[in-house]
């Protein structure tokens, strides 16, 4: 567990068609804008990080920029861009104090799908990773639930996990210490004034209606998550195996 990281894991052994995720390849979590130099060095020395992939807005990037770590690749997909709902966790609270309907999760992740700008960062996101050859991919937004839990989902299931596992991985993130959610809160409460520690920690967690909003919309718009990977993600059966090959044990 990483001390300053929030929502910190590898997605390394969970379980696939093909056999488990090989470890310290695939790492996930928030941002990197407060790290710690021990936590810097296990990223270099015990996960050898190669890239590093932000997928926050604009505005996250200006406000909270990611440290600068040498030798490491930095891409920007901003998934949310232009949409109408955000998943900037301090706009999220924001705007939900304003909803009356509480469906502004389920929104979100229906987002994900039916926006083609998200649908192109996270085609970009597999293609980053058919290219990738060496040390680790360390892929986060601002609280490594949401941006980052979609595109952890869609990985294992192009790896073969089932969406049951795949679902499974991506409640994990409520696991994360009473510690470190403090001190997020606390983080954001004050760069934020303003803003409801009551409701923004209802923006910290996850909960399986969220993703299950994402996988329905899947099954809208393409039938099955075979034909969305093919059509928006641009992942062939030929890339499905090499990928499996390449990342699994």
């Amino acid at each position: 567990m990483m001390e300053s990281i929030f929502n910190f894991r590898d997605l390394g052994n969970v379980p696939t068609s093909c056999g488990k995720v090989k470890e310290k390849i695939f790492i996930r979590g928030g941002a990197l804008n407060n790290i710690s130099d021990s936590d810097l060095h296990d990223l270099k020395e015990t996960y050898h990080l190669d890239t590093i992939i932000d997928f926050r807005d604009t505005n996250e990037l200006e406000t909270k920029p990611d440290v600068e770590i040498a030798n490491t690749k930095y891409i920007h997909l901003n998934v949310i861009g232009q949409n109408e709902v955000t998943a900037n966790p301090v706009k999220m609270a924001k705007d939900a104090q304003r909803q009356q309907d509480g469906k502004y999760m389920e929104v979100l992740y229906e987002n994900f799908v039916h926006y083609k700008s998200s649908s192109d960062c996270y085609r970009q996101f597999i293609d980053i990773i058919k290219e990738h050859d060496k040390g680790s991919i360390y892929f986060h937004c601002s609280a490594g639930k949401d941006r980052t839990g979609f595109a952890a989902y869609i990985l294992l299931r192009i790896l073969g996990a089932t969406d049951e596992e795949a679902m499974a991985e991506y409640m994990r993130s409520n696991d994360v210490s009473e510690e470190q959610l403090q001190v997020l809160i606390k983080d954001l409460t004050e760069a934020f004034k303003g803003l409801d520690p009551d409701t923004l920690r209802g923006f910290l967690g996850v909960k399986t209606e969220y993703l299950q909003s994402s996988i329905d919309a899947i099954k809208e718009l393409y039938g099955d998550f075979d034909t969305y990977r093919k059509e928006a993600l641009n992942v062939s059966d030929e890339d499905v195996k090499f990928l499996q090959a390449k990342y699994c044990e």
